[in-house]
Formats: structure tokens, sequence, C-alpha cells
């Protein structure tokens, strides 16, 4: 029911994917993988997976694979679900600034239906490694990484090289555990400082959840 409203509400951005999609020439596909699917199944799929709470697109995809229902929702056709690298390779396809668009659509939606209650909100930070390593030289690019915007990240590569990566802070409906707002920033970023701004942004995106607001969380980290 979600999706089915969503669709109509994002109908117009819908449409423009699709178009998009009809100005690329595809190539042949082998037999094993016999349909291009539109970009904007990828898209309802990865919302799929956030409603869902699925930790990785693995889980993703098994679950569609396993529930027709699911991968019919997503206009997938069950028995070819696309892989992994499929889903990599499509997600870049959605501009950022679009798919930050439909995902205030789905909040708002929510919120309509009162799956996210916003009375606490809990604000958290997760740091997300690339795949730029700085053991490893890129001549081409402007400041030497394959990522020209990461920052140092405290992961570790596979060649035991400290990554570059990014910091993504999340305001997070207590009861639902569903994010509503979030903010990019680089990768060393610290929390608390980061803290005041996504608040503001939160209140500034969903001033009838800043009304029902009465506890605001997080970890310690955050009083420094």
């Amino acid at each position: 029911t979600v999706l089915k409203r969503l669709k109509k509400r994002i109908r117009p951005r819908l449409k423009a994917m699709d178009q998009a999609d009809g100005l690329k020439r595809h190539p042949p596909r082998p037999a094993h993988r016999p349909r291009n699917y539109r970009t904007r199944s990828f898209l309802l799929a990865d919302l799929l997976r956030w409603l869902l709470h699925l930790p990785s697109t693995d889980e993703l995809i098994r679950d569609l694979e396993d529930y027709s229902h699911l991968a019919g929702a997503v206009n997938f056709k069950p028995g070819l679900i696309p892989d992994k690298s499929t889903f990599s390779r499509r997600r870049q396809l959605v501009p950022l600034a679009e798919l930050m668009a439909i995902v205030h659509e789905l909040v708002r939606l929510l919120i309509k239906f009162k799956v996210i209650a916003g009375q606490a909100w809990v604000i958290d930070l997760t740091r997300i490694p690339t795949h730029s390593s700085i053991k490893k030289d890129y001549p081409d690019q402007p400041n030497n990484k394959s990522d020209p915007e990461a920052e140092f990240c405290g992961y570790r590569a596979n060649d035991d090289a400290l990554q570059l990566g990014y910091s993504l802070l999340f305001v997070i409906d207590f009861k639902s555990e569903l994010p509503f707002a979030c903010l990019f920033a680089n990768g060393s970023a610290n929390d608390s400082p980061l803290a005041e701004p996504i608040l503001q942004q939160a209140r500034a995106q969903h001033p009838d959840l800043a009304n029902r607001c009465t506890y605001v969380m997080a970890d310690g980290s955050y009083d420094t």
C-alpha cells in the first residue's frame, strides 16, 4: 500500500527516469539475463529495502527471489531478479538530489500513515568507506584520489591501508527505527559538531514531527 501510494506521488519523477532510460541503448543481453529493467525498479527496490530494514543488497535480492509479491511490487519478474553488481551499477543512474526528494516524499507518506511517530528522535552517525585507498596513486585526479570528494576515514582496506570515505548522520524515529533526515559529511567528521545542523534540518523539513518531539537521544560522544 505504501509503495503504491508513493508511486502515485512521484509519478512525474518516475516518468522522467523512464524517458532517460529510453535514451540509452542497451546491448544485447545473454540468455541468463534476458530482461532490461527500468531504473525505477531498482529505485523502488531500494526503498523497499529501507522499509523492511534489510541490512544489505544480498538480503534484498534474497527476499525478492523468495517472495513473488515483493518482486511484483517493484516491477521485477519473479525468477529474474538482477544480481548485486547490477544493483550497484543502476543506483549510480539516480542523482542524489532526486533520490533525496523521493525519500522525502516517502517520509511524508509514512508520517501521514502514522508509521513514523516522531515523539522521540535518535541521532546516529555511520561512516561509509569508498574503494579509494590512500596507498594508491591516481595521477589523472586533481587530488591524486580515485574519489575526489572522499576524505580520510578510519577503516582498513584489504591492503591494510586506512580508507577514504564519507560520514552519514541520521535522525531516526525511535518507534519505527526509520530515518527521516540525513546529512553527508567528510569521512573524518566528528559527531557532536554535526548534531545541531542535522536537528535544524530535521525541524525545517518536518515541522509537524518537530512539534511532536519530546526526546532527542544520542550516545555519549555527543557530549564532547
